[in-house]
């Protein structure tokens, strides 16, 4: 799932970007912030392969209900966090433990 984002700092136009969208659960990622995150679901992962392939930048945004599988945009919150990938371990099970750094605060503008 990709989105377009954009991010500013004090007194400067927000830069607009596309990044791949990871949806978190139960957690909110902050710039500066290290935190390692376990990814599982499908479309989490494929934004993930591709972001890698890239500049292994993500949006991190938090769900506002973490019981549902599937997001839809309109599930997650406008304001999440742009994060670098530092570290990705894949798991037997499927999953993916990544650990990602904080680097912009980011708004969902489309």
């Amino acid at each position: 799932m990709a989105k377009q984002a954009s991010t500013a700092t004090s007194g400067t136009k927000p830069a607009e970007d596309i990044r791949y969208v990871v949806p978190l659960r139960d957690v909110v990622l902050c710039p500066d912030m290290v935190m390692p995150v376990v990814l599982g679901r499908p479309a989490t992962l494929r934004a993930l392969e591709l972001a890698l392939l890239d500049d292994k930048i993500v949006f991190a945004v938090s769900q506002k209900t973490m019981e549902n599988e599937d997001p839809t945009p309109g599930d997650l919150f406008e304001i999440g966090c742009l994060c670098r990938v530092l570290q990705t371990v894949r798991s037997s099970d499927g999953t993916a433990k990544v650990l990602l750094e904080g680097q912009a605060r980011a708004r969902v503008i489309s």
